[in-house]
């Protein structure tokens, strides 16, 4: 719509004008979009763009963000280990540089991975890691908890989570 035309514009000024860092948030912002709209090829385009402007001026905080919505990208394609693979990454560097509200996203999206795929143990370890970070609101936000606990024996439907805040 609207907001991401504006976001299209903004981004390639600010990537034109000398400013790599606002058209890398730019674009971060544009893949969110693309996700919540599950245009998953113009995510991919934007991601891609946003990576490598990130990668430009060295900004770890921003390939970690990038990792993260990969990871949801790919569930939502489908790809599961490629996914966990992504959000174990951004992990990583989310840890690396002490960012807790990267570290808590990036873990409760496994958790719902496997929790979808019906690793419900696991999931429930992730989930108690991201309560022992301090924000457990952000747990169940697509159901996945509720559900897992609600029938022990069987998977939740959360191949597309919604997309990241």
């Amino acid at each position: 719509g609207l907001a991401a035309g504006l976001l299209v514009e903004a981004a390639g000024l600010f990537t034109r004008s000398g400013h790599p860092d606002l058209g890398a948030e730019a674009n971060l912002q544009l893949a969110r979009l693309q996700l919540a709209s599950k245009n998953w090829s113009q995510a991919e385009h934007h991601l891609g763009t946003a990576s490598r402007l990130f990668d430009t001026i060295e900004d770890r905080a921003g390939f970690a963000w990038i990792r993260h919505l990969t990871g949801k990208l790919l569930q939502c394609q489908g790809r599961s280990a490629a996914a966990r693979a992504a959000h174990a990454e951004a992990r990583t560097i989310f840890e690396s540089i002490d960012l807790n509200r990267g570290t808590m996203a990036s873990i409760t999206a496994m958790a719902r991975i496997l929790a979808a795929e019906g690793s419900h143990d696991r999931a429930l370890e992730l989930f108690d890691r991201v309560a022992d970070l301090g924000e457990t609101p952000i747990l169940d936000t697509d159901g996945a908890l509720s559900a897992m606990l609600s029938r022990p024996g069987s998977s939740t439907p959360t191949a597309c989570p919604d997309a990241p805040r």
